[in-house]
């Protein structure tokens, strides 16, 4: 009795320290592994928004990434605009990328509050891409693979245009990019087991 006891208690407190990690910016589409790819890609850390908001062409070659939450994140979001934003986010880390041959990409890894916000937010993310697959004749996929629900498109259009978004748990990540960004999209959103844009 007293080894079921024990098993129970471990099997509470690994269960304890998954949903911990969870939040922490863990699982599948978690923040820190967006983190981890910025770095090794040669991405700058921006920890004040201001600073953000102030990157030009020649600052993104490199590549930056910013962790933000609440009124912050919102303004960081506008000045990449994006307005891929909800209350219910609890923080997210964006990185970028841009040069000189008119080439741009960002990456943004959210994290909710709850599951059922992280679906509700990619439902609406994605039904409003439905639209612009319509307007570009775009090549457009979606579906669910090692559990994370994903939605992509690829659209030449003067230009090359991807878009992603995937959902698993309470987390999301969206990518959006401008240009010849296909290796650059790979080294980072690599870093997720999903299925790239460029598949569509």
């Amino acid at each position: 009795m007293k080894n079921i006891k024990k098993l129970a208690a471990a099997l509470m407190a690994a269960t304890m320290l998954f949903s911990l990690t969870g939040c922490m910016g863990g699982g599948k589409l978690g923040e820190s592994k967006l983190k981890s790819a910025a770095k090794k890609f040669g991405a700058e850390q921006i920890k004040d928004v201001d600073d953000f908001e102030d990157l030009d062409d020649d600052d993104l070659e490199d590549g930056v990434y910013i962790t933000a939450s609440g009124a912050d994140l919102k303004k960081s979001l506008k000045d990449i605009g994006s307005d891929f934003y909800d209350k219910s986010i609890k923080t997210a880390t964006i990185f970028g990328y841009g040069d000189d041959d008119e080439e741009y990409l960002y990456i943004i890894a959210y994290t909710f509050s709850s599951k059922k916000d992280a679906e509700s937010f990619f439902d609406d993310i994605t039904e409003e891409y439905d639209d612009v697959v319509s307007i570009f004749d775009a090549d457009q996929d979606d579906g669910e693979e090692h559990g994370i629900n994903y939605y992509i498109m690829h659209a030449d259009f003067y230009s090359d245009i991807y878009f992603g978004a995937y959902q698993s748990g309470n987390n999301v990540v969206v990518v959006y990019a401008v240009g010849d960004c296909e290796d650059e999209i790979e080294d980072v959103l690599g870093v997720y087991d999903v299925i790239l844009p460029e598949d569509a």
